[in-house]
């Protein structure tokens, strides 16, 4: 699983932010169970949650782009889902996050 996300920050946001959004969606992506289905709306939330702490992130003004890429489908927008195997899991491969101010 890879995820791409280019973000536009706003005038302060809070220090590693970037880094922070990268670590809450690895983690999520890691939680996921044997057989479990990505749906795009399920990794959206810890874009602006961390998945660990339930905290709210600081500092996002807009998301230009997030797409997630499985198993050769690349989904980018509310309602898709990429469905597994029963005895499939996913893996966070590449988790990309860019941002400009």
């Amino acid at each position: 699983m890879d995820v791409d996300l280019r973000l536009v920050l706003n005038a302060t946001p809070e220090v590693n932010l970037v880094e922070s959004i990268e670590a809450s969606l690895k983690a999520k992506l890691s939680s996921y169970k044997i057989g479990e289905n990505l749906e795009y709306a399920d990794l959206v939330k810890y874009i602006y949650v961390d998945f660990d702490t339930g905290r709210a992130f600081s500092g996002i003004d807009d998301i230009l782009a997030f797409s997630l890429s499985c198993k050769g489908a690349t989904i980018s927008r509310f309602g898709e889902k990429v469905a597994l195997d029963l005895d499939e899991r996913l893996e966070a491969g590449v988790v990309r996050v860019a941002a400009s101010a």
